[in-house]
Formats: structure tokens, C-alpha cells, sequence
């Protein structure tokens, strides 16, 4: 018999779950007054450091692994907090859209 957390059909939702979890209560706080932020290439890429390590730490990706932030993106579900859908930078206006 398999154990409970290692059938992989509840470890999906597992990870499904702790994601959303991360967009509802992580992301609003990293992002706490950005509006007032100056908006600058160095900014988005801290931000987006910051994504891909809480991300790849909730989906038990080593580091060690070769996998790209996109790969990371894709298997998530998630948008980058760094970038704006189209993948242009974040706009104060887009994030306060986001955090809705």
C-alpha cells in the first residue's frame, strides 16, 4: 500500500494547494506598498529571485537541478511577480490589479 502524501495524485494537490496558498498570503505581502516602489530593472529581477526560490522550495525542486524559471513557471501555474502577463515589467498599476 502506498503511503497517503506519496501517491502522487495527492501530492498534486498538495502542491496545488500550498501554491494557491503562496499567491493568497506570500505574494500580497512581498508586495505590500509597492505602489509608492521605483520601478527598476534590478527590483523585478530581486522579485523574481525571490518567486523562483519560493516556488521551486514548494515544489521540492533542488537546487542542483538544471531547470529553468520557466520550467518552474509552467509546472506552478503561476505569473511572475517580476513581470506583467505580456512579460513587460510591473506597473504599480498592474500589481494593485493583482493583489485583487
Amino acid at each position: 500500500m502506498v503511503p497517503f502524501l506519496a501517491h502522487p495524485v495527492c501530492f498534486a494537490n498538495l502542491v496545488w494547494s500550498v501554491v494557491r496558498l503562496y499567491q493568497t498570503y506570500i505574494v500580497p505581502v512581498v508586495l505590500y506598498g509597492c505602489e509608492t516602489w521605483t520601478t527598476t530593472k534590478y527590483l523585478c529581477a530581486r522579485l523574481d529571485a525571490f518567486d523562483m526560490w519560493a516556488l521551486r522550495k514548494i515544489l521540492r525542486i533542488p537546487y542542483t537541478r538544471h531547470i529553468t524559471n520557466d520550467e518552474v513557471q509552467s509546472r506552478s501555474n503561476c505569473l511572475r511577480i517580476g513581470e506583467g502577463p505580456q512579460g513587460d515589467p510591473v506597473t504599480p498599476g498592474y500589481v494593485r490589479w493583482r493583489q485583487t
